[in-house]
């Protein structure tokens, strides 16, 4: 998925755990193994790729998108279209009602034929009863039942608002923003862990090679000792005391290895591996040497401006704030009328719903609206919003703070590191030449086998203070870019 474009998010499920998604449209997405040697920067791409953190991330982004959409619709027309049919059983007693007056008024012809003279008196009893007979007809064909049908189209526009739509669709733009700076703060952060369990893993794989060497200079140091008591000049405690220093050595290197397992697994984790395993074939890349610029001190103001401008975290509160005013500005608009215009086309008609044209009414007209008094619910809810945007407002002052306060830190750790790896390199050289000496010394007979031991000791001390001190001096320069936020600056090029 791409943190600066944002316009594809692209999840891909490999089969193992030696694959790596590299994102893109759906055409160019692709899965290629992982190479035998993992660096840095495959690692902190196959993080963002398949992070399951990272991706739920991504996705409040697109819900945020989603959100500036529905905003934005308030600028526009609504159009609604409605259909209904229903239909009624009348009450026992409207329906009595109804066919008693149908037959009243079917027997209205009959008072005008018994007055009328007619010297037919069969002719006139034969109209008699036939208007008897229409009538109580007249009277069952009233049913007991209605059906009612109605079709409509209604249009409405809102005119005027308070400028609620303009401070809506900006609330809901600064959310988003704010949403992709807390994405690619999650980002930064990601990026960090990764490099630094990806330091740890280096670290713990330098300590085992250590543990290792000392392993091979004591069992080399015990054949020499059993081949000197073979001839007699040498001894048994001499045996005993490289016994000794090769299980000390073997201990350090199951703890060293313990540790350089947790560390492939927390790293394989963050890398979004499944079951957090990295494959056994896959090693890290040499832990590098450091160079001459890496040794040189970073300007301090330099560092905080860049971080002042790039630091998401600082972003993100400062949308945060904007977001706020808008909020303001929306709660304001309580206080102002609603205007409005409508439009509709209606027709309703009984038991049939064959609508012809001359069946639709149309209206127009235009609707004002002004809320007179709520309760007070109105100036509170704006009052609320005011107070939130201050909040806001010192949040964005603690995180500023709290950038600068970051940088330096990372500076001053930095520049110990830079000193102590200096320090580091020139007490391992002393270290081993010392010990070198005191070999040969005790090969010649001239030196103690306390001092050999001793020596060696120091020498294990010195060189695992060494990478220690290597590692740091990596870790101190992530850690800087960290803190101002320059790890995101490749962030195209990762993903």
């Amino acid at each position: 998925m791409c943190f600066l474009d944002k316009k594809i998010l692209v999840f891909c499920f490999c089969v193992g755990c030696c694959f790596i998604c590299i994102p893109g449209n759906a055409e160019e997405t692709a899965c290629v193994p992982l190479a035998d040697t993992l660096d840095l920067e495959t690692a902190h791409r196959r993080a963002l790729s398949d992070n399951p953190g990272l991706q739920a991330a991504a996705l409040r982004v697109e819900q945020a998108r989603q959100r500036l959409t529905q905003a934005r619709a308030l600028y526009f027309p609504s159009l609604a279209a409605t259909y209904s049919a229903s239909k009624t059983w009348l009450s026992d007693r409207a329906v009595n009602g109804a066919r008693a007056q149908a037959y009243e008024q079917a027997k209205t012809p009959l008072s005008s034929i018994l007055n009328t003279p007619n010297p037919n008196p069969f002719s006139q009893f034969a109209q008699v009863g036939n208007t008897l007979v229409m009538a109580r007809h007249t009277r069952n064909t009233v049913d007991d039942t209605v059906d009612s049908y109605a079709l409509g189209l209604q249009a409405q526009y809102i005119l005027f608002n308070g400028f609620e739509r303009k401070f809506t669709y900006a609330i809901a733009r600064f959310a988003r923003q704010e949403t992709e700076a807390a994405q690619n703060e999650a980002a930064r952060l990601l990026l960090d862990a990764v490099a630094q369990s990806f330091y740890a893993v280096q670290l713990a794989r330098e300590n085992v090679a250590i543990a290792k060497a000392d392993i091979e200079f004591n069992e080399r140091l015990l054949k020499e000792a059993k081949v000197r008591r073979e001839v007699g000049t040498g001894s048994l405690s001499d045996e005993l005391n490289f016994e000794v220093q090769i299980r000390s050595a073997r201990s350090a290197l199951l703890n060293a290895k313990r540790t350089w397992k947790v560390a492939r697994v927390t790293l394989a984790a963050l890398m979004g591996l499944p079951d957090s395993d990295l494959p056994e074939h896959v090693v890290l890349a040499t832990l590098a040497e450091e160079k001459e610029e890496e040794l040189l001190p970073p300007g301090v103001d330099e560092q905080i401006d860049y971080a002042l401008s790039h630091r998401p975290d600082l972003q993100r509160n400062r949308y945060s704030v904007e977001r706020a005013r808008a909020q303001v500005g929306q709660k304001r608009a309580q206080f102002f009328p609603q205007v409005s215009l409508f439009a509709s086309q209606d027709a309703s008609l009984s038991d049939d719903s064959h609508f012809e044209d001359e069946d639709f009414s149309s209206t127009v007209g235009f609707n004002i609206s002004q809320t007179l008094f709520a309760g007070g619910a109105n100036y509170a809810a704006w009052k609320e919003a005011r107070y939130a945007r201050q909040e806001a407002e010192r949040l964005l002052s603690d995180v500023e703070l709290g950038v600068v306060s970051d940088v330096r830190e990372a500076v001053a750790n930095l520049t110990t590191a830079q000193e102590e790896l200096r320090l580091q390199r020139a007490t391992t050289d002393y270290v081993k030449r010392n010990r070198d000496l005191v070999e040969k010394e005790y090969n010649a007979g001239q030196g103690a086998l306390v001092r050999l031991t001793q020596a060696q000791r120091d020498l294990i001390a010195a060189e695992s203070r060494l990478a220690q001190g290597q590692v740091s001096l990596q870790q101190a320069w992530h850690n800087l870019r960290t803190s101002t936020g320059e790890t995101l600056g490749n962030l195209e090029n990762l993903n």
